[in-house]
């Protein structure tokens, strides 16, 4: 298996590439890190947000690639945007042309919906989810039963040998030498002593980091830093330090405190991190840090985004070994290593590449054949966000070589739904370069429906009343022999609907690449049942079709929701509004202006729809909202008006054409 490197395969080329992409004041010197010639190829470079959005958009690595003859493409990046914008995600589907799969990155944007990127239908777009195992760090505190255990610290260093003396670098100075005389007369010293390597552990705020210098220098034996921010293991921040240590968050650091603050011997023992196997029965969830979705694109409201999880936290990575492991902080961290543990979709991602690749490696199948064989055989998982946190579950590497069933899409597919949804031609052939695509023969279908392995539909607005939706679905065998398949809707806790109908129930196959199409039918009450009671979902529903007789299970998740699907920023609808609001009720302030703004505003964050903040002309803010949200807001407290945003063109007149009209009158 191979990665593209046609034209930029060498470390030359990777510095024309980043020469490209850098901003004026940027230098290829001082961006460029490391070029990678041997497992992959590619490089790092330190860049701005401004230059990783303009070397994102560089589609010619994506043509590279196809014209390399990849396997795969797995490409941990991602950037919000309108399919529209994404030229990316059109070059995969030039890729997928080619016989390519994409395997890409979710984002990292947070348990919030709508959030998901690279959320294409013919790209893999893979969640974070956490290990089976995580990261524990222990200060022992002398002559306390309990040890302080956090588990959002990495110590590399082996455990202390010894209890050290605890010192606070902000005291005064008569307390500093009250704790020095304690130290001495337990034997220690509290300056360093470079002959028998003896020190302290010292702690102080995370706002001091500049003290950990100066623990460093002073070769002191280990750290406790001190932090505002409570986390916990299913976050991605891990603090590490090129000394031993171990960051206490407020809840965690009160305890050194009560600790301290008694008359006796105040001495520590910071242990190295170990990794701890999960209780048994533990079962995958989704990390905090994963991108939810829905699409929040129109043209993708019927697909269901992430397609699947994998694990994403505290994963051993490749690092460049010229680039330090805590960034700058401190500034004398001198270690420099060739793997480092990472968190975020960016680690999910090639898991789930691997694991394609691992099947493509014996089977020769279609890109979307591979992406349904991972989507099809994949664990249940449970989270707040349901399927719009996981997709169809987690990667299960032990039932993917034998899916039994495929759902297959191709690429002309693809082409026909965007055309049926109502996609600009012009456009759609720029796209995929080709002159040959033509929507103005297909009708329009805002319900169009792909083969995909999910099905997903938005129900009618308003809530509580009843709904139907079809799919229609066709599967492939993948197995020589006779095969019997039995159709069966499972769900976990509360039935959210009230018939599911698979018709025909049972689908039989002589042989292989045989195909069968089926329907399911959803019908009920979109009851208040989802986000503190304001939407509806189908929540944990499946179709499973069971081989009679036999081992292999097809499992595919069926969503529905009445989950508004927000207006994309390109579409005509939307427009920027001037809304003038009470001083005394909000201050000027942005934070107050998009709480008003989540009251009204759907399918998007009020963030993305809060354009500017007046503070000194007039008191109020400009937002793009649809005329329905505009005049939802008119009805807010301390609203004074809300007006559609105009232009004006200055029609002004050249001095030497009005002198010319004086003279001629």
């Amino acid at each position: 298996m191979k990665v593209g490197g046609h034209l930029y395969g060498s470390s030359s080329g990777h510095q024309e590439l980043l020469g490209e992409v850098l901003d004026d004041d940027s230098t290829v010197a001082d961006a460029f890190i490391y070029s990678y010639k041997e497992s992959f190829t590619g490089f790092s470079a330190s860049l701005t947000q401004s230059e990783r959005q303009k070397l994102m958009r560089r589609r010619e690595a994506i043509d590279d690639a196809i014209e390399d003859k990849v396997d795969i493409i797995s490409y941990s990046q991602g950037f919000k945007s309108t399919l529209q914008k994404d030229k990316v995600s059109w070059a995969f589907l030039r890729a997928l042309k080619n016989g390519i799969l994409t395997s890409a990155a979710a984002g990292n944007y947070g348990n919030y919906y709508y959030k998901v990127t690279n959320g294409a239908p013919w790209v893999m777009t893979v969640a974070a989810s956490l290990k089976d195992r995580y990261l524990e760090t222990k200060l022992e505190l002398k002559g306390e039963d309990k040890p302080i255990i956090v588990y959002d610290t990495i110590n590399t260093f082996e455990t202390q040998d010894s209890f050290y003396p605890l010192l606070d670098e902000k005291a005064s100075a008569e307390s500093t030498r009250k704790r020095e005389l304690i130290a001495e007369s337990n034997g220690y010293t509290i300056l360093s002593n470079y002959e028998k390597d003896e020190g302290k552990d010292v702690f102080f705020e995370f706002a001091q980091i500049n003290l950990l210098d100066k623990a460093i220098k002073e070769r002191e034996k280990g750290a406790i830093v001190l932090g505002g921010r409570s986390y916990d293991f299913n976050e991605s921040k891990k603090l590490q330090f090129p000394i031993a240590s171990i960051f206490l968050d407020e809840q965690k650091q009160g305890k050194l405190w009560e600790y301290y603050k008694k008359d006796q011997s105040k001495e520590t023992k910071i242990h190295k991190t170990e990794e701890i196997p999960r209780e048994e029965g533990w079962v995958p969830t989704v990390a905090h840090l994963s991108s939810r979705g829905p699409n929040c694109d129109s043209f993708l409201a019927n697909i269901l985004k992430p397609d699947i999880a994998a694990p994403g936290l505290d994963i051993i990575a490749g690092w460049p070994e010229n680039v330090k492991l805590s960034s700058d902080r401190p500034s004398n961290d001198y270690r420099h290593l060739r793997f480092n543990i990472m968190s975020g979709t960016s680690m999910a991602c090639p898991h789930a590449t691997g694991l394609a690749l691992y099947l493509k490696s014996f089977k020769r199948w279609s890109p979307s054949a591979i992406k349904s064989a991972l989507m099809t055989t994949s664990t249940e998982m449970t989270d707040e966000g349901y399927e719009f946190a996981y997709g169809s579950g987690h990667l299960n590497a032990t039932k993917v070589r034998d899916p039994g069933l495929v759902y297959e899409t191709h690429y002309q597919d693809y082409i026909d739904y965007m055309c049926k949804l109502g996609y600009n031609t012009e456009k759609l052939r720029s796209h995929v370069g080709s002159d040959k695509i033509d929507c103005s023969k297909t009708e329009i279908d805002h319900d169009a429906d792909l083969n995909y392995p999910t099905m997903t539909a938005r129900v009618p607005l308003p809530l509580e009343t009843p709904f139907k939706k079809i799919f229609h679905r066709t599967v492939t065998n993948v197995n020589d022999g006779d095969f019997t398949y039995l159709g069966e809707i499972n769900y976990r806790g509360d039935k959210d609907f009230d018939e599911i109908i698979v018709d025909p129930p049972e689908l039989k196959f002589s042989e292989l690449g045989e195909t069968k199409t089926f329907t399911v039918t959803v019908t009920g009450i979109s009851k208040r049942n989802w986000k503190k009671n304001k939407a509806f979902m189908t929540r944990n529903t499946w179709l499973t079709w069971t081989e009679k007789d036999g081992s292999r299970q097809v499992r595919i998740s069926v969503v529905c929701s009445s989950r508004m699907l927000g207006p994309s920023p390109d579409n005509p609808l939307m427009k920027v509004y001037l809304v003038h609001v009470d001083f005394e009720l909000y201050h000027g302030d942005c934070k107050q202006y998009q709480q008003l703004l989540k009251k009204v505003v759907h399918g998007r964050s009020p963030k993305d729809a809060l354009v500017y903040c007046y503070k000194e002309v007039v008191s109020g803010f400009a937002a793009k909202l649809t005329d329905e949200e505009a005049k939802k807001l008119i009805g807010e407290k301390g609203i004074y008006g809300v007006d559609e945003d105009e232009v004006y063109s200055m029609n002004v007149e050249p001095y030497s054409h009005r002198l010319a009209k004086d003279i001629n009158n």
